[in-house]
């Protein structure tokens, strides 16, 4: 009897140490759907900026050095890298200034109707973070905080990232192109060539300008020899979206200019067009209105070639 009793018994605390068991499971499962709920029903926060045409100026600052960037150009590539992937995060911020960061970049957007948005970039625990005060934190890739590190640190922003878009597609970046590179090579290569008085490629050009009359994105690459011999490489691209036409010219291979000028250097204009002087029609690009006296000196005009 005692026997039987004791199996009884053992039956008994097996069921309970079951429902125990599966109490415990239960009570585990509800917990991770309490918090995936919970997650889940945190409000979303959203990177704000403004727009690249609402946008005056970009300031990019951290302890001593600070970096003002006003062309379109430049602020258009800094926004893009910013407001990429949409940036939403369910971090919120709750500081004027972040906290328990290394390396912080402060980023000051100056709106054309007025005020200012600041934003925060550093690293943090071996990430790194774009903040937006009261908003939200967002995380960033390696590359992206470097392009930031690297613009605060003196980097050519337009002409570092000039070719990374559709428009440039199937173009060499200009820093890339051999130092025997000719005109052979460039005819080859889809390039607008003016050699003295021969032109090649000459629908490439005329496809240009058709675009940018009727305000449509386009890029265009000139080639041209000096008196010397020695080529010129403009790559010319209009930007419809913020209306400029920014010019990439490469003087690298020019052994008769001065070595201080013997270099690949970015300008931007707000028009491209013809204009004629005396017995010639040239391709220029400018800013504001030509006349002779400002053609002659080159005061917001820069003339690419002669077109006839």
């Amino acid at each position: 009897m005692l026997q039987y009793q004791n199996i009884k018994w053992g039956n008994v605390m097996k069921k309970r140490s079951i429902i125990i068991v599966v109490f415990a499971i239960l009570i585990v499962l509800m917990s991770l759907l309490f918090l995936y709920i919970t997650a889940n029903n945190k409000t979303t926060y959203t990177l704000n900026i403004p727009v690249i045409s609402d946008t005056s100026n970009v300031i990019i600052s951290s302890d001593n050095r600070k970096v003002e960037f006003n062309k379109q150009v430049d602020i258009k590539e800094i926004i893009n890298v910013l407001a990429s992937h949409n940036r939403t995060t369910k971090i919120e911020s709750i500081q004027d200034f972040p906290i328990n960061a290394t390396k912080v970049i402060t980023i000051t957007i100056s709106h054309k109707v007025g005020g200012k948005s600041t934003l925060y970039v550093y690293e943090k625990n071996s990430k790194f973070y774009i903040e937006q005060p009261y908003n939200g934190i967002y995380e960033l890739s390696a590359d992206e905080y470097n392009f930031v590190n690297n613009v605060l640190n003196g980097s050519n922003v337009g002409l570092d990232f000039y070719y990374n878009d559709e428009l440039s597609k199937g173009y060499f970046d200009i820093k890339e192109i051999r130092s025997d590179y000719s005109i052979e090579d460039a005819i080859k290569d889809n390039c607008f060539v003016v050699n003295h008085a021969k032109v090649y490629n000459e629908n490439l050009y005329e496809e240009f300008m058709n675009k940018y009359k009727s305000k449509q994105s386009a890029f265009l690459r000139l080639v041209q020899p000096t008196v010397e011999g020695d080529l010129i490489i403009y790559d010319i691209k209009y930007h419809a979206d913020i209306q400029k036409v920014i010019i990439v010219i490469d003087n690298t291979r020019d052994k008769f200019t001065t070595s201080t000028d013997r270099i690949i250097s970015l300008q931007e204009y707000d028009e491209i067009g013809t204009y004629k002087y005396k017995d010639n029609e040239y391709l220029i690009v400018y800013n504001g209105e030509v006349n002779d006296t400002n053609f002659e000196s080159g005061n917001n005009v820069f003339v690419l070639t002669v077109v006839n």
